[in-house]
């Protein structure tokens, strides 16, 4: 009887061992596939990771890893966390972004998982990152836009790795090789077509002697210019026009008087004044407000009047005499008036 019973009690506890095996599963680690580079920018990277297979293990923490002096990145070195997984079904595919990096480098990095067994790292890669490239630029031929001024170009041809902020053109009458330090006429904004040809007007340039001038462009900080050109003005030959006095006539009509000093060798084909009201339209030029002739004089010197109507009272107008030759504008200087409110 007792053999009997002893043979119960052996048979309960080789059932409780065997229940107990099959309670506890045997532990499947994860495992990754190969790391693969999604982008690359001048300051980050963005990596693919795979894992082939989750496992049935907690994961507390997985993520990237990454050196630029350790072949065979850890945990100790830089990571991108992405702590806990709750994936449970395999395989499964996550992106990691690494930022604030050098441009330029070389950096080995690798994913990394930490489960209850341990931590399991995949095979390195190395990604390197942008180098910094500048916009390129090239200075355009100038030609002459009046007398005393000239318009001048470039062409931004590729933008670079940053926005552009700020391009355009200086000149120098002195300095052969001209910079922002010295004159300058901007144009503020980045640029999102390429190539992008700009050009602005620089006024009152010498009478005699040659300008160098090139295009630039700032883009980070950082300042690019295209080639130097040189440019000399096209005086000889051209007319001379004055500006004179201002009459006032009515509240809002002034006539505005001007000479033709001398006519030069080209022909004549309109004459006048141009005029506008407070700081925008400082040096201002006929394609704003204007009145004109074309009936040349017989005899020069020639004074002329023109009434500029429609005016505002209180307000301070700026005028100047013009005259166009050769398809050329010539401009005399700026002066200025003021309707007295009554």
């Amino acid at each position: 009887m007792k053999s009997i019973i002893k043979r119960f009690v052996l048979f309960g506890l080789s059932l409780n061992l065997l229940a107990c095996s099959i309670d506890k599963e045997a532990p499947i680690l994860p495992r990754f596939d190969a790391v693969t580079i999604s982008e690359t920018t001048i300051a980050s990277a963005s990596l693919s990771v795979s894992f082939l297979e989750v496992g049935n293990q907690s994961i507390t923490d997985y993520g990237i890893v990454y050196s630029e002096t350790n072949l065979s990145p850890t945990l100790t070195d830089s990571k991108v966390s992405n702590g806990a997984l709750t994936q449970t079904t395999s395989p499964y595919t996550y992106l990691v972004k690494i930022s604030n990096l050098k441009a330029n480098t070389v950096y080995y990095a690798r994913a990394y998982v930490i489960t209850e067994s341990g931590t399991i790292y995949s095979n390195v890669i190395s990604v390197k990152t942008l180098a910094i490239v500048s916009p390129s630029i090239k200075t355009t031929e100038a030609s002459t836009y009046t007398i005393y001024s000239a318009k001048v170009g470039g062409s931004i041809e590729t933008k670079g790795s940053y926005d552009i902020s700020e391009y355009g053109i200086c000149w120098s009458q002195r300095f052969a090789v001209p910079t922002i330090e010295h004159s300058k006429e901007k144009i503020t904004g980045d640029v999102s077509t390429f190539p992008k040809a700009y050009s602005l007007i620089i006024y009152n340039l010498p009478e005699k002697g040659t300008i160098y001038y090139r295009a630039y462009v700032i883009s980070n900080g950082n300042v690019i210019y295209g080639d130097v050109l040189t440019y000399t003005l096209e005086v000889e030959g051209y007319p001379k026009v004055s500006t004179d006095g201002a009459v006032y006539v009515a509240d809002s009509v002034m006539k505005l008087n001007g000479t033709i000093v001398n006519k030069g060798k080209y022909e004549v084909t309109e004459y006048g004044m141009c005029w506008g009201f407070n700081d925008s339209f400082i040096n201002p030029t006929v394609c704003e407000n204007k009145g004109s002739l074309t009936v040349m004089p017989n005899s020069l010197p020639a004074p002329y009047s023109i009434e500029a109507k429609k005016l505002k009272t209180g307000v301070v107008y700026f005028y100047r005499s013009y005259l166009i030759s050769n398809g050329i504008t010539t401009f005399g200087t700026q002066k200025s008036f003021i309707i007295e409110s009554k």
